[in-house]
């Protein structure tokens, strides 16, 4: 499948990845004998897989105009090296734990407040 074969949301897995990336680079000079362990960084990302392959994760974020196939679009999306990718795992649509105006069986910490959409 193209990106652009792509016509809903629906059509692509909702994912989280795991995958390593590199550590910012150190901007200061350092002596090699102080030098601690080298490690790489690992990440998760969550959004919609839109496209892989054997080089290439694509990953979309977010999605709008969902109620006009025409339209259609994203933002945010990452495109990850499918070699630094460690895991892909599906995530399946569940109960919903939130809507605005309906009382809700989740549990959220006293100190979080949501406030609906002016």
């Amino acid at each position: 499948m193209s990106i652009k074969d792509i016509t809903h949301p629906r059509s692509c897995p909702l994912v989280l990845i795991e995958w390593n990336d590199s550590r910012r680079p150190i901007p200061e000079w350092l002596r090699l004998a102080d030098a601690g362990e080298w490690t790489s960084v690992v990440c998760s990302s969550v959004g919609w897989l839109l496209y892989r392959d054997q080089d290439v994760v694509v990953l979309a974020p977010n999605i709008g105009d969902l109620d006009d196939d025409e339209a259609l679009q994203t933002s945010g999306v990452m495109q990850i090296a499918a070699r630094a990718v460690t895991k892909i795992t599906r995530l399946i649509e569940g109960e919903s734990i939130f809507a605005w105006g309906e009382p809700s069986s989740a549990s959220y910490p006293e100190h979080v407040e949501v406030q609906p959409p002016q």
